[in-house]
């Protein structure tokens, strides 16, 4: 696939390094002067902004076939990292590494506090009756899932995965939320196949699923 010839969106991390981004991501080393693609295979894609923490990790969202799509890389743009959501994307900013907010359709804004390996999406401005945590879907899944809980009062809240060990292996969300209805994206791209548990604690509510990584 070829590049557009026009872009939407530009970003330098450096005097020297900089990405721009449409229907593919090109980058530059030389503050400009020339540049070459670094991600091409996005058929039928849009992307709309793009932004880097530093030289290496960066993250560009848009729309790909209708759907909202992220992109992320850790290894100036080598290699890159998707998570896609039925909301499409607008804008996406980091206050460092690890906290970002992504722009979405309908008034949403999806937040990360892990760097973008997760992705919490408040999914409707109903006030919930009760706490509750769902069952992820897919399940068994490979490697996305999602998770849905509901927030009925402003909570300091955390969900856990653990292993059947009990090992705990990632934190998806670990900060205050205010009343609604999520959905928090997970990534298990680099775990083996089994049996997870994941964990809601906000305020007195605890409670404990099982999903399942079927590669």
């Amino acid at each position: 696939m070829n590049c557009t010839s026009y872009y939407n969106t530009v970003f330098f991390p450096s005097d020297g390094v900089g990405y721009a981004a449409n229907t593919c991501i090109i980058k530059t080393t030389n503050g400009g002067n020339s540049w070459s693609p670094v991600l091409t295979d996005t058929q039928g894609s849009h992307l709309r902004s793009i932004y880097f923490c530093n030289e290496n990790t960066g993250f560009a969202v848009g729309e790909v076939s209708g759907h909202g799509m992220i992109y992320r890389t850790t290894n100036g743009g080598n290699n890159w990292d998707t998570q896609n959501t039925s909301n499409k994307l607008y804008d996406v900013s980091f206050i460092n590494c690890s906290t970002g907010f992504i722009a979405c359709q309908n008034g949403y804004i999806l937040k990360t506090t892990t760097g973008g390996t997760t992705g919490i999406e408040n999914t409707s401005n109903e006030v919930p009756e009760k706490f509750e945590l769902y069952q992820n879907y897919p399940n068994p899944f490979n490697p996305l899932t999602k998770i849905s809980f509901d927030i009925p009062i402003k909570s300091y809240t955390k969900i856990v995965v653990y292993d059947v060990t009990g090992r705990e292996v990632t934190t998806l969300v670990n900060e205050e939320l205010q009343t609604g209805k999520y959905e928090v994206t997970f990534n298990a791209a680099n775990l083996a196949s089994g049996v997870y548990l994941y964990t809601v604690t906000a305020g007195d509510f605890i409670a404990v699923k099982k999903m399942v990584l079927l590669k």
